[in-house]
């Protein structure tokens, strides 16, 4: 008789002996029979613009501005309430 078994650092599936012996020194050093819960990540990556100090055009929009970080900011960031 065999079972599988998930290991407990990995979460690994192996497939051990499932006698009463077996059951319980592998439950005991950590394994278990129900699959790990999978966490998964949700990460929201912020694309970064390299921006001019002075005049220039903004790389978003195109739009010929005489401070190019403020209009990024105050436009595409949503820093602006109106807009």
């Amino acid at each position: 008789m065999k079972a599988t078994y998930y290991h407990p650092r990995t979460g690994e599936p192996c497939v051990l002996p499932a006698d009463d012996y077996h059951k319980t020194r592998y439950l005991k050093r950590g394994f278990t029979l129900e699959p790990p819960e999978v966490k998964t990540e949700v990460k929201v990556e912020e694309t970064e613009v390299s921006l001019p100090k002075g005049a220039g055009k903004c790389p978003v929009c195109g739009k010929t501005c005489k401070r190019v970080r403020t209009h990024y900011n105050l436009i595409h960031k949503g820093r602006n309430k109106e807009n």
